[in-house]
């Protein structure tokens, strides 16, 4: 095959869809006060997780759709499947890479949910037309190392939905239900 599966080009569209409405709804209703608001010291605020997700877009999108190489990497049958379940598995934690953690980037909830759905239409627009297989390209990840560029459409996808689970699990602990 040189070219991207329809059935995994849907997937990834339906998946960047239900990703994108989690982390909006889970903001939904928050006042920017609230949105700034830490339940802990050493947790995101709603507003510092959304900015993260959109370094991550950023840093994912390019690592596709810029920095990805021809041929693919060792093959890990089982690895799509893990992304698939792990994406919004908040049991485990990871740290987030440096230039991903967030620095205060937005002033207003309302500024980074735009920022974010003029990269998830970046995103879209980019998906839509790929023309690659993107099984036949490599790309870095910066947990689980070289990974095939439908493993990074995976965590592209899904990377959102994880933080969504974040900002409920926040909300929560402020009270802001």
């Amino acid at each position: 095959m040189n070219s991207m599966d329809v059935a995994d080009r849907e997937q990834i569209l339906r998946l960047i869809e239900e990703s994108d409405a989690a982390l909006v709804a889970a903001a939904a209703g928050v006042s920017d006060e609230g949105a700034r608001r830490r339940p802990e010291a050493e947790r995101w605020s709603v507003l510092e997780c959304i900015e993260h997700v959109i370094l991550v877009e950023d840093g994912v999108f390019d690592s596709i759709s810029v920095h990805s190489t021809p041929g693919a990497p060792a093959v890990e049958p089982r690895r799509e499947g893990q992304i698939l379940r792990g994406m919004t598995n908040r049991e485990r934690k990871f740290p987030a890479p440096e230039h991903a953690e967030p620095t205060g980037r937005y002033s207003s909830l309302a500024e980074a949910l735009e920022e974010f759905r003029k990269r998830r239409a970046r995103t879209v627009a980019y998906v839509e037309q790929y023309q690659e297989d993107p099984r036949n390209r490599t790309s870095l990840h910066p947990v689980i190392g070289p990974v095939n560029c439908q493993e990074m459409f995976l965590v592209l996808a899904l990377h959102p939905a994880r933080h969504a689970l974040q900002i409920k699990e926040a909300r929560k602990s402020l009270g802001l239900e």
